[in-house]
């Protein structure tokens, strides 16, 4: 509600006039005046409600008279009434008792025509309308002359009177009409202003302003917002969009895009805002964190699992396996190329496990090693330069086996002769041991047929054919805990992966805790990588479009989504209706597993295209009698297996029967002082992973003598001082370790012979807080033997 104060500005003087009718007077005052608001401005061409009141004695006296007039200012503001002609309230008139004193006139004005009436003031009648009075045939006795007042206006000329009563000339005659607006002129003086009178009750609601309703609101393809109102413009679209949960359409990779303007990382968190439920880092520099804050070096992805120091959270079935691959077509789980001197696959183990682990279940032997006590297969190469593999098999014949080896004097072999191998070897503790000490060699390379070798350097296994390189395969088809093959990085607590098998009754592709990815080109031709959505449940998905008809329509889904999917009351069809066009909007009804309808609200007759997208629970695989070969449909966060501890086996070829290579001779004295200087030189600031400058130079020492043993390995021990959480020190440490690899990295040292271990405040060497504060340097010829 709008309150308004008017203020009236009297304009005329009031005059009173008779006009003889008969035997009565019709009597009034004129009375004329501008309007305007508080602010002063004019109340133009309005209409307004003016309520008059003659009061007796003084100011705050009995109203004698009251009545109300309904009037349009003009567009000046001006309105012209005559008083004693409006609409009586109290009183007549005629019935005045002007002779009993003074009387004051009281104005009362309603600007909005809500009955809100207003006072603007009360003003008392300077002069006694004694024509008023003689005119009701009142004549009372002759009082003395008062003293002359102002001569008035020259008025025309009447019929003399008698002498004593003042004439109607007293009071200032009604103003002519308005003039032509003029320029503004000064502002007149103000008349002296009334008292002031009490807070009245607050008024009534003003009229209601011009309605805008909105009649809806709904997000387009391209993300921008359409607000349609009962105004003018009727539809009003914003200039920027926003990201819809189902998509986008008519997006440019020019211009739309998720992410930051500055420098600062894209950060995507889940179920919360605190620090252990960020999920995803997208850093300024090209570099991508999971389930961590900071970048491998080097690393375009780096995720970061159970157990791992950097990692953020460490969660059992969730953070265990860091990335996982799944395929049921004729496409690779996980598929890795490399088109220059790198590895497309490349598996490395520092510890006691297995850097690459492979098991097939069909007909032939990609990877096949076996041993009752030691490796099956093992294959290591360490001479730069050099296309030396550690085992090569290759068969031309099409049921020819590359390799036969049999050890430890077997004396019944299982030789598979029907359709040939590139490598069979039997021994009681190993099948298969292939060791190549010389950089840039493979431990095994094996050929299938037809096929031509191909090298990966620094490859333990290297498998080629022309319909599979490597294929891993088990018998156990229906029993739990079978798989295909398995793979796991010991140094990372999630990097592990079991292929091809079963768990809890339920078939799997790729069980591993990391995330799914492929990659794609970029304008560049650079690879980027792309993550496949996960969740609790195992779901189908599939989209469509459709369009109402008379605001209706049917979706049928694909017969072959309907076969493999379950729909009831516990798994329902999850639908999701994304309109293109303006209607009431819809609702979905009568969903089933075969489709589901749309229909527009309020029973609307719009014809509104319409895209459609559902979420369905995979359905259970069985035979032909109805038993479960593979539950889906029930699983929620099922329990996975537990990570398999790797037996610990020997780390020296001389632990073997067979003559190997003696073990690298010690450092010379020289080489021990360059490792010596390093680490006396390499320092710290507390709580940071920084080198201190001062070290650089017996880094760089370390650098060439790296550089002068391309075989050796260099294994890095971070410590910390006891400041600080165990859980910081612990990542403390690392990232110290991992900071001295990053800078002999950069001197030109491959990354894959530098180890990095962190040991927080467990192994303290001295009180003195700066010396706990080190990184341990140890340079071996294999990696992981100390």
């Amino acid at each position: 509600m709008r309150s308004l104060s008017l203020f009236l500005y009297l304009a005329i003087g009031s005059s009173i006039h008779v006009m003889a009718q008969q035997q009565a007077g019709l009597q009034g005052i004129n009375y004329q005046a501008i309007a305007r608001n508080s602010k002063g401005s004019l109340l133009s061409s309005q209409t307004v409600n003016v309520r008059f009141s003659i009061l007796s004695g003084s100011p705050n006296g009995a109203a004698v008279y009251t009545e109300k007039h309904t009037t349009t200012t003009t567009s000046l503001g001006l309105f012209t009434l005559s008083i004693g002609k409006g609409t009586p309230e109290q009183g007549t008139f005629a019935a005045i008792p002007w002779s009993d004193g003074n009387h004051y006139l009281k104005v009362d004005i309603d600007a909005q025509n809500n009955g809100n009436f207003v006072s603007i003031g009360t003003s008392p009648f300077l002069s006694v309308p004694y024509a008023l009075y003689a005119a009701n045939n009142a004549v009372g006795p002759k009082g003395d002359v008062g003293a002359a007042g102002p001569q008035g206006i020259q008025g025309p000329v009447g019929s003399t009177g008698p002498q004593g009563l003042v004439g109607l000339q007293g009071v200032p005659g009604p103003q002519g009409l308005q003039g032509i607006q003029g320029g503004t002129g000064p502002q007149g003086l103000v008349g002296p202003q009334g008292l002031q009178g009490t807070q009245g009750p607050q008024g009534d609601p003003g009229i209601q302003g011009p309605s805008w309703q909105i009649q809806s609101a709904a997000y387009n393809a391209n993300g921008t917002l359409s607000i349609t109102t009962n105004n003018t413009p009727a539809t009003i679209t914003t200039t920027n969009a926003a990201w819809a949960a189902t998509g986008n359409a008519g997006t440019g990779a020019g211009n739309s895009f998720i992410g930051t303007t500055d420098a600062s990382p894209l950060v995507i968190k889940t179920n919360g805002n605190a620090a252990t439920n960020e999920r995803m880092r997208f850093t300024a520099t090209p570099q991508i964190v999971m389930n961590g804050v900071n970048p491998q070096s080097g690393n375009v992805l780096t995720v970061y699992g159970s157990g791992h120091p950097s990692a953020i959270n460490s969660a059992t079935n969730q953070t265990g396996y860091p990335i996982n691959g799944y395929s049921t077509s004729n496409y690779a789980g996980i598929y890795g190329e490399n088109n220059a001197g790198g590895q497309g696959v490349a598996g490395v183990n520092t510890g006691n496990g297995i850097g690459v682990q492979g098991t097939n279940q069909g007909s032939g032997y990609g990877v096949y090693g076996y041993s009752s006590m030691g490796y099956g297969v093992q294959g290591i190469t360490g001479n730069a330069g050099t296309t030396i593999a550690g085992v090569r098999g290759i068969s031309q014949h099409p049921n020819g086996t590359g390799v036969i080896a049999i050890g430890n004097n077997l004396n019944n072999p299982i030789v598979y002769i029907g359709n040939g191998a590139g490598l069979q070897a039997h021994g009681a503790n190993y099948g298969i041991y292939a060791s190549s000490t010389t950089a840039a060699s493979v431990g095994i390379l094996a050929v299938g047929y037809n096929s031509s070798p191909i090298n990966f350097a620094n490859s333990g296994i290297i498998g080629s054919g022309t319909t599979y390189g490597v294929v891993g395969f088990t018998w156990n088809a229906t029993v739990n805990g079978s798989w295909g093959g398995y793979f796991d990085n010991d140094f990372s607590t999630n990097g592990y992966a079991w292929v091809g098998g079963r768990n809890n009754g339920t078939d799997y592709a790729i069980l591993s805790s990391g995330v799914k990815s492929t990659m794609v080109k970029d304008k560049k031709g650079d690879n980027r990588i792309m993550y496949c959505p996960e969740a609790p449940e195992v779901l189908f998905q599939d989209y469509g479009t459709g369009q109402l008809k008379n605001g209706a329509a049917h979706i049928t889904l694909d017969e072959v989504l309907v076969r493999n999917i379950h729909v009831d009351d516990k798994h329902p069809l999850k639908v999701f209706i994304q309109l293109e066009g303006e209607c009431n909007g819809v609702f979905v009804t009568n969903k089933s597993a075969t489709g589901f309808d749309v229909k527009e609200l309020q029973k609307g007759k719009s014809n509104t295209p319409f895209t459609w997208q559902i979420i369905a629970s995979r359905a259970d695989i069985t035979d032909a009698s109805g038993k479960v070969l593979s539950s889906y449909a029930d699983l929620r966060f099922p329990v996975g297996p537990t990570r398999p501890v790797p037996t610990k086996v020997a780390t020296t070829l001389a632990d073997f029967s067979s003559p190997q290579p003696a073990l690298p001779e010690k450092l010379k004295e020289m080489e021990a002082a360059v490792i010596d200087a390093a680490f006396q030189n390499l320092h710290f600031a507390t709580g940071k992973a920084e080198i201190a400058s001062s070290s650089f130079s017996s880094l760089d020492s370390l650098s060439a003598l790296l550089t002068q043993r391309p075989s050796s390995f260099l294994l890095l021990d971070g410590h910390t001082d006891n400041e600080g959480s165990d859980a910081f020190n612990k990542k403390l440490s690392l990232q110290r370790s991992e900071a001295v690899k990053t800078y002999l990295v950069n001197k030109g040292i491959p990354a894959s012979r530098i180890i990095t271990n962190g040991h927080g405040a467990t192994q303290p060497v001295a009180e003195e807080k700066q010396l706990n504060r080190r990184v341990e340097m140890k340079i071996t010829d294999h990696a992981g033997i100390q």
